[in-house]
């Protein structure tokens, strides 16, 4: 297994786990897929100090993690970032998404992020407990706010002071 910043020839894998989970359901809030193109400038934003990092398996992207800005354009907040991560289906529980995001955790403290925030739907109990179990807290819990076809949930704020 590998880890490794992120190349302009991984969108498409990239982008295939991040359509698994949108197909699955309830791991964020998109509706409908996405396609490479479609996603090329959320990609070309991930530049120094954000990144993305991708998991390989015999040159094979099994999952990926981002950090990305939070509230952009808000000096304050700058040292804060946004840690978004995705494992293929075939490879979760596998303990893949543990190692991707310790592994991101490393690279920005490195970068000298100070906080990390997951924003996820509370129905996203598996990576809610992952994240706790990588000593993330609850910061806030927004209600019933994200609203899809055949039910509506909450969204979470997990995050992480990384200077403790």
């Amino acid at each position: 297994m590998k880890v490794r910043i992120a190349k302009s020839s991984d969108l498409t894998q990239i982008v295939e786990i991040f359509n698994q989970a949108i197909i699955n359901g309830g791991a964020n809030a998109f509706t409908n897929t996405v396609t490479p193109e479609e996603r090329k400038n959320w990609f070309d934003s991930h530049q120094d100090p954000n990144f993305i990092l991708v998991c390989e398996i015999e040159e094979i992207i099994v999952a990926w993690c981002s950090i990305t800005p939070y509230r952009q354009g808000r000096l304050a907040l700058s040292k804060t970032a946004e840690i978004s991560y995705y494992v293929h289906q075939d490879y979760i529980g596998k303990g893949i998404g543990k190692y991707i995001v310790k592994e991101t955790i490393l690279l920005a403290k490195s970068k000298g992020f100070k906080n990390l925030i997951a924003i996820m739907l509370d129905t996203n109990d598996a990576s809610k407990n992952l994240l706790l179990k990588l000593e993330f807290q609850i910061w806030g819990h927004l209600p019933k706010i994200a609203e899809f076809p055949n039910y509506t949930c909450g969204q979470y704020y997990i995050g992480k002071n990384l200077t403790i």
